[in-house]
């Protein structure tokens, strides 16, 4: 019985299912991807979507998550890998400005290794201030599948 709930766990909450809260986000942006650089290269953090049957989908221009509770922050489901640096992308529709903020150690907080054994995890990524954000290249934009 509890190999059964252990696989009905796993299905419906892989242990690379975690949840990510992003901000302090400037006013009036999304976030449009949560980006790792590793060995392999730079690549996104692709999104979970679904909490029954757990899918992926690699986030696009038409994907992002809102400040729907004007605080600052957003909660994005993630499948999430280990990586050397992060990133975090962010687009204002208003304007169509790009801004990529590569974190600092310190600035990220990783899931617990806990998520292998019981499902879900919880990891934080904290924005330095606004002055630390780049542009980035439309080259980068259109690497991580954006078309600027």
């Amino acid at each position: 019985m509890v190999t059964l709930v252990f696989l009905i766990s796993r299905t419906m909450s892989p242990s690379d299912w975690v949840d990510v809260k992003v901000g302090p986000l400037p006013p009036g942006t999304e976030v449009s991807c949560l980006i790792a650089e590793d060995a392999a290269g730079v690549g996104t953090l692709p999104w979970y979507h679904s909490k029954v049957f757990p899918f992926t989908m690699e986030p696009s221009q038409s994907l992002g998550f809102w400040d729907s509770h004007h605080d600052g922050f957003i909660t994005a489901s993630v499948q999430w890998r280990e990586a050397q640096r992060y990133g975090v992308l962010v687009h204002h529709r208003e304007n169509d400005r790009w801004r990529l903020w590569w974190l600092e150690p310190g600035e990220v907080i990783r899931p617990s290794d806990m998520r292998f054994l019981v499902s879900g995890g919880k990891a934080e990524m904290h924005l330095p201030a606004e002055a630390r954000g780049q542009v980035p290249t439309k080259q980068f934009l259109k690497r991580l599948g954006f078309s600027p």
